[in-house]
């Protein structure tokens, strides 16, 4: 993190890195209430087919944990998770009360509208990363037959097929994850009200990224470290908010 950035993220936190600690400890219980119940959906589920000896033919019961996790992902931990970005925003220094954070479950409004807007950011981003994907994905469908016939007589035409699966895959990864990281300004352009529109908000975000790709890269590589502890569960909840405070200084400047 550049050491002016990392100064006014101090700043930002100063009298509220107490909060900054229980708004991610919030969102790590949230999380794991939400797998714990995915958990719960899928023994239920399977109790169920039991007791109406229902023979279980595609793991029906990892569907249902699956689905209502993401469900409960979606509608829960999301317009959270923004609403604690837009508390990152807000704090200049003076304690802010952690309730902020929570603004949208009060709002009815406002909640549905974060809603509707996370949804439609991850559509995106899911999109972002399957399209440039596609060929990789096509490719290793049509070449499957073939390296399945070939690895009884492995030579050069099969080793080449192999490269050019793996090129074609790293471009395609390399692509995506350019125009992902494009979304970074989408919240923060949401959260500041410049544009509430979702499919503007990413347009706009996607245009921001292109004029600032230099910055946004060199911020991302910096902050990179502070991913690395996190690896460690331990510190995540000290390392997280000098992430988003780092991150609200950034989006700030550039917006």
């Amino acid at each position: 993190m550049q050491a002016k950035t990392r100064e006014e993220s101090s700043q930002k936190l100063r009298g509220n890195f107490g909060v900054g600690i229980s708004l991610t400890l919030v969102v790590m219980v949230t999380y794991l209430c939400i797998n714990l119940i995915g958990k719960i959906a899928s023994m239920f589920f399977s109790t169920v087919m039991l007791d109406f000896n229902i023979t279980k033919d595609f793991s029906l019961d990892t569907v249902v944990a699956a689905v209502t996790t993401l469900i409960l992902t979606i509608i829960m931990l999301s317009p959270l998770r923004l609403n604690i970005k837009s508390w990152y925003q807000s704090i200049n220094g003076e304690h802010l009360p952690a309730t902020i954070a929570f603004s949208y479950f009060g709002n009815l409004k406002k909640y549905i509208s974060a809603l509707h807007f996370c949804l439609i950011r991850y559509i995106a981003i899911f999109l972002t990363f399957l399209v440039p994907m596609l060929p990789s994905i096509i490719l290793a469908a049509i070449l499957e037959p073939i390296l399945d016939i070939g690895k009884a007589s492995a030579g050069p035409v099969l080793g080449s097929l192999m490269i050019i699966m793996v090129v074609v895959f790293v471009i395609g990864l390399i692509v995506s994850i350019y125009y992902v990281i494009g979304f970074f300004y989408t919240d923060y352009i949401y959260i500041k009200g410049i544009q509430t529109n979702p499919f503007k908000a990413l347009a706009l975000s996607q245009k921001i990224a292109k004029e600032n790709k230099h910055s946004l890269l060199y911020t991302m590589l910096a902050i990179l470290p502070y991913y690395l502890l996190c690896l460690f569960l331990v510190t995540i909840p000290f390392v997280i908010p000098k992430i988003k405070a780092g991150f609200a200084v950034y989006a700030d400047e550039i917006l």
